[in-house]
């Protein structure tokens, strides 16, 4: 069983909560649903990249995931990029691309150490894609609790 790491750098970046933890601004409502439902998407794109050879499916299962829910997916991302934008002014993008690195890269650390990943990544991959149309928030908001994986409004 071989899977594909995503990022070489996963030792270098930790799971970015001290990083939001550490900022002077807490999260929004609607700030931490789309930072769940980024977390969501992320576990769903490693799974797919991840797994492709395990179980060729997971790709289908993405792909049919953003379809469903591609436009609400553009939106949340737009909510985080603000508030990214907001929370550290000049420096956001560099914030930006770190928090989305980090959470791939812990993401892709936890697919090379669960040897039931790829399986469980198709499954919510089917999931997902079946939750409705403008519930996706709340599918990623149960999803990121049970996962342990939630975001408080300031910080993890």
């Amino acid at each position: 069983m071989h899977r594909i790491p995503i990022l070489a750098l996963a030792a270098m970046l930790a799971f970015p909560a001290d990083a939001l933890a550490q900022n002077k601004r807490c999260l929004s409502d609607d700030e931490r649903a789309s930072m769940h439902v980024r977390l969501l998407q992320t576990e769903l794109m490693v799974g797919a990249i991840s797994c492709r050879n395990e179980t060729p499916e997971v790709m289908d299962k993405y792909n049919a995931f953003v379809r469903t829910h591609g436009d609400r997916l553009k939106a949340e991302s737009q909510t985080l990029q603000n508030y990214f934008v907001d929370a550290y002014g000049r420096g956001a993008n560099s914030q930006f691309d770190k928090f989305t690195t980090a959470i791939a890269n812990e993401t892709s650390t936890r697919s090379m150490n669960d040897p039931n990943f790829c399986r469980k990544s198709v499954t919510l991959a089917e999931q997902a894609e079946k939750a409705q149309r403008g519930q996706i928030r709340a599918y990623a908001q149960n999803w990121a609790t049970a996962q342990n994986r939630k975001y408080t409004a300031c910080g993890p």
